[in-house]
């Protein structure tokens, strides 16, 4: 009687590992979507009305609004007239809204390795003890801005004023460094190329 029973129990616990994280991403997908969804519609507004009534994959369309939308904007600011007007309407409504200017950086960072800010760092502290973080701006005078995050929400955390010296800037992508902080830090030997000899 053991057998059968401790047969299903095995099964059901094993299939749960696979059902969790299915349904994790399932719904962290769907939240994307909608979020994609909702930052399209006010572009979609733009056209005439009914133009998309017809449309089923509303997050397929509202993507490739988005990306149109994105590279009308980066074709016009590429030309006099257009950067003038771009950079008046930052000046004067985008930068004043709260998180602008951090999301600015943060999305030039992913976007360039040479930026200077959300730069992957580890952070010393005390006992010989490293904190995984991002250095967010240097003062130019010896200390320094950092965040450590609280994982796994690798851009939520606290910030701090440190000394210069006790940051050390790691030479790879902000997107990786990221990937760890949101897995608990897993993959960091990898990802620091660290042999575990060295530990």
């Amino acid at each position: 009687m053991n057998g059968p029973v401790s047969f299903i129990k095995t099964v059901t616990i094993g299939g749960r590992f696979v059902l969790l994280p299915v349904m994790l991403f399932y719904m962290i997908f769907s939240e994307i979507m909608e979020l994609a969804v909702a930052l399209a519609t006010p572009i979609a507004d733009l056209f005439p009305a009914g133009t998309f009534d017809e449309t089923k994959a509303t997050w397929v369309l509202a993507i490739l609004l988005i990306l149109g939308t994105a590279f009308v904007l980066g074709l016009m600011m590429r030309f006099g007239p257009g950067r003038r007007l771009g950079c008046w309407l930052e000046e004067t409504i985008l930068l004043p809204l709260p998180g602008y200017r951090a999301i600015k950086d943060l999305t030039r960072s992913f976007a360039s390795p040479e930026a200077k800010k959300f730069q992957p760092a580890l952070v010393a502290s005390g006992d010989h003890q490293r904190d995984l973080g991002y250095l967010i701006e240097d003062h130019g005078n010896g200390l320094a801005t950092v965040m450590l995050p609280f994982a796994p929400t690798p851009l939520v955390g606290s910030l701090k004023v440190v000394p210069i010296s006790q940051i050390e800037l790691l030479d790879i992508d902000l997107g990786e460094w990221t990937a760890v902080l949101s897995y608990w830090g897993i993959g960091l030997p990898e990802v620091l190329k660290v042999e575990e000899s060295e530990s």
